[in-house]
């Protein structure tokens, strides 16, 4: 870049001929006569260097010094007079010159002179520049570490609580559905019941939330490609629910056919998705578009505003809203539990859901920046490395759940059979669900009448469904219709002799509610599979 060079002398020889060298050398020249000429070339313009006299006829050069120091303390200044004495040379030095030359002086050594000024005052703003680099870089690193610190406190923090509630709350779970059981259908208090069967569940996954967030690294992974398990998320019924809830959100979606896999746990990734989706529709009350776009880039430098990581592939999935652009200090915590809910007003589940976002993000070895979109509100980018095996390397997978056939689920807890429902539909599974017994079996008596073989590979029914048709008469009624249908009895408590009399029957395993990943995707590929 051409350096910009403003002349200051009342004599108009000096002034024409400086000018002219200096504009052969290459520089952009302007001049001026006066100490207030100057001033307003400097108003107007920005120059890299001042070449003043130190006598002129309206003020005197020191004079004039000070005032470039106020209006432009990075400029350089070079005094030139023909009336010089050392203590003129000293004060031009002392007052902030770069320089001092004496008049009359050899065009070609003002030329090399100024140039060395040049030099040198580039050389010390690089310096101030990087330095205040280093200073920015320091202090983002340094926000990085207590940010760090500060949630992995939390964490520590969250795993404490979610034990001691875990106990708590485990001897109670299954109450409810047992006293509605001994009560019957008819009783009054089964209102009530159902009422606390859900804030027990609703519990029960907050405490489930906590123990994601303070179990750093211990989700199991599998190789998966992020595009499927978006558009599984889709599928089901947790996406259909939220999109319900925010109807004048639209979502786009812009996946990279190219994408690159990722080890990966498939639920954590969909929770993740979905309380960011939640979280972005609940920023655009009055409505807007959610944004999902996957694409993968070679990072030099993975560093975001929550976390790091190593150079390399990544696969990036950004999430765009055309909110109102996040405030500094909502961002500086957007991540601490409770806080999103607490202070910026959003009605998000637990107010744990963003910290769970985070907690899925470092357990898979990613990073995540959230900054101002290109166009109009906030985007979240959260960075996946991609997967990557040496040749002849094996990686230690997890047993494989997934399906494609078709299940039956059978609870008469809404919340209960949504948490099944969102386990089984990340697996793969199409579920169909019945409210109660009765439901379930009209289903299979359709299928009769119309002489059609059952729709379902497989039933999983909840044991307590209420007295006179329980899980075990709605069993026993599909096998007197379709004896060969395999199902799998849930139950919150263990009433022994039900289930030895459901074995008996022919249901093929048992499991303990609540509904887990674990429990319930091994025990129905295990069915599936073996019979």
């Amino acid at each position: 870049m051409t350096e910009r060079i403003l002349i200051i002398d009342d004599d108009d020889l000096v002034r024409t001929g400086l000018s002219a060298n200096l504009e052969r050398a290459g520089f952009d020249v302007a001049a001026a006569a006066s100490g207030d000429e100057a001033i307003r070339h400097l108003g107007d313009n920005r120059y890299d260097l001042v070449v003043c006299d130190l006598v002129l006829g309206d003020t005197n050069g020191i004079d004039l010094l000070r005032q470039f120091q106020s209006l432009a303390p990075d400029m350089a200044v070079v005094m030139i007079t023909g009336h010089g004495t050392v203590r003129n040379a000293l004060d031009a030095l002392r007052g902030g010159a770069s320089d001092y030359i004496q008049k009359p002086a050899d065009p070609e050594e003002v030329i090399h002179r100024i140039r060395m000024v040049l030099d040198t005052s580039n050389i010390r703003k690089n310096l101030e520049d990087e330095r205040r680099r280093a200073e920015e870089r320091k202090r983002f690193f340094h926000d990085q570490l207590i940010r760090s610190e500060r949630m992995s406190s939390i964490g520590v923090m969250a795993e404490g609580a979610a034990s001691d509630l875990g106990s708590i709350l485990d001897p109670v779970k299954g109450l409810p559905g047992e006293i509605a059981g001994k009560l019957g259908d008819g009783h009054e208090a089964q209102t009530q019941l159902r009422a606390l069967d859900e804030a027990l569940a609703k519990a029960a996954g907050i405490v489930h939330d906590m123990q994601v967030i303070g179990r750093s690294g211990t989700i199991k992974m599998k190789p998966l490609n992020l595009n499927d398990v978006i558009g599984r998320f889709m599928d089901t019924t947790e996406y259909r629910r939220i999109s319900a809830e925010h109807p004048k959100v639209r979502l786009d979606v812009d996946l990279d056919g190219a994408l690159p896999g990722m080890a990966g746990s498939e639920l954590h990734l969909a929770q993740a998705l979905a309380n960011l989706y939640v979280f972005q529709c609940e920023l655009m009350a009055n409505g807007g578009v959610v944004r999902i776009q996957t694409t993968s880039e070679f990072v030099k430098q993975p560093v975001g505003r929550y976390g790091s990581g190593e150079p390399g592939d990544y696969v990036l999935l950004q999430i765009e809203d055309t909110a109102m652009t996040l405030a500094d200090e909502d961002l500086e915590r957007l991540f601490e539990p409770f806080y999103v809910r607490e202070k910026m007003g959003r009605h998000m589940t637990s107010g744990l859901a963003l910290s769970l976002v985070y907690r899925v993000v470092q357990d898979h070895g990613g990073y995540i920046h959230v900054g101002p979109s290109e166009v109009a509100g906030n985007r979240f980018t959260l960075y996946f490395p991609v997967l990557e095996a040496a040749e002849g390397e094996s990686l230690e997978l997890t047993p494989d759940y997934t399906g494609q056939e078709t299940i039956l689920l059978v609870d008469d807890s809404q919340t209960q059979r949504d948490e099944a429902v969102a386990i089984l539909t990340a697996l793969g599974y199409d579920v169909v669900t019945a409210a109660n017994g009765r439901e379930a079996v009209a289903m299979f008596e359709e299928w009769k009448r119309e002489a059609r073989a059952p729709q379902t590979a497989l039933s999983v029914i909840d044991l307590v469904l209420g007295d006179d048709f329980d899980g075990v008469e709605t069993y026993k009624s599909i096998i007197e219709l379709f004896p060969d249908q395999k199902a799998v009895m849930a139950s919150g408590f263990s009433d022994i002799s039900r289930i030895v009399e459901a074995k008996k029957l022919g249901i093929l395993a048992t499991i303990q509610k609540p509904y887990t990943l674990d429990s319930l995707g091994r025990t129905v590929r295990r069915v599936l599979d073996e019979g």
